[in-house]
Parts: structure tokens; sequence; C-alpha cells
């Protein structure tokens, strides 16, 4: 998370240089880790940003400056890995985004039902001292 945090912070940090009312975005996250029937783990992980910052993912395309990219490459680096080692272990599930907005419960129902996902049981492991879910602090 350290380095797409970083990655978050550049980009509206160049925003603001070219319009100094550019809007800032904090970056907030919930994950839950599974484990598949062959034993590995992987990861789910919601993430929240400032619509006013961002508004779409971009194309899924190596080499552009874009939300997907950013997701990728803080991945990478998470794993100490190149971008093509890692390219395919990032998973976007079909409408992936969702807005939400002061009084319009539509939008924030489907995010909570999307979001419901990370609480499936049927792939959690308990018992083996490993942290099953996680979440943004500040």
């Amino acid at each position: 998370m350290g380095s797409f945090k970083a990655k978050i912070a550049h980009n509206r940090n160049q925003a603001r240089q070219l319009n100094k009312y550019a809007h800032d975005s904090k970056v907030r996250y919930v994950w839950a880790r599974e484990q598949d029937q062959h034993g590995k783990p992987h990861y789910h992980l919601a993430i929240l940003l400032n619509r006013d910052a961002f508004t779409a993912l971009g194309k899924f395309e190596t080499g552009r400056d874009n939300m997907f990219n950013r997701l990728e490459q803080a991945w990478a680096s998470a794993l100490g890995l190149s971008v093509e080692a890692v390219r395919g272990l990032v998973e976007l599930p079909r409408n992936p985004c969702y807005h939400l907005n002061i009084g319009e419960l539509g939008g924030q129902a489907e995010f909570f039902h999307r979001a419901s996902y990370l609480c499936k049981a049927a792939t959690k492991v308990f018992g083996d001292g490993s942290h099953g879910f996680g979440a943004s602090r500040t």
C-alpha cells in the first residue's frame, strides 16, 4: 500500500502543478486474505478514492499513466518483482468502480453488496495465526 499511496500522492502533486485547484485524494482501503483449493493465498481489495480526483481506472494497457497501471506497479513493488513478472496477477472484476454520493442510497447499497464479497467464509483460513482482514487506519 505504501507504493500505491506514493503513486497517488505523486499524481496529485503533478495535477496541482497544472491546476492549483486540483483535488487531493487520500487512499482508504480494506483487504481480505483468502486461500484457494491448492492452499495458495490471494487477496481481495477495495480501494476508496476521491472521485473528484480520480474518475476511472483507464484502459488496461501497458505504459499508460492510469489507475490500473499504478495498481500493477505497486503490486510489483510489494513483491520485489518487475511489472512484467506480475502482469496478469492484478485482476479487476466486471464493473469495478462505484461512485458513492451522500443521499444516493442505491449506489451505496450496490457498493456494500460488492464489498461484502470480502466477508465470505468459504475461502478464509481460521486458526493459523494469519490475519484475514485489514484496513487503512488514517
